[in-house]
């Protein structure tokens, strides 16, 4: 299932990207950076920014599943080979 967003800022949110710490690196306000987020403000500079770190997590959340599935195929093989 595709889920589809409206905006960069609920991106951000669904993926745990917290808006706070684009703001502290940045300089910006909260308030400020969720407003460029959700389109209601331009700023290039917290726009890429919120990209940046959007596709970061998203590779973080990659690793850690493909993690876990090669951890429970290898479980799965040890367990196999345990009967035998």
């Amino acid at each position: 299932m595709k889920r589809h967003f409206k905006n960069l800022r609920e991106e951000c949110r669904y993926f745990g990207v917290r808006l706070q710490s684009i703001a502290e690196e940045l300089k910006y306000t909260q308030p400020y950076v969720s407003a460029v987020l959700s389109g209601r403000r331009q700023n290039s500079s917290i726009s890429g920014m919120g990209l940046n770190m959007l596709n970061d997590r998203k590779k973080e959340l990659k690793e850690i599943l493909n993690d876990d599935i090669c951890t429970t195929r290898q479980e799965t093989k040890e367990h196999r080979n345990w009967d035998k």
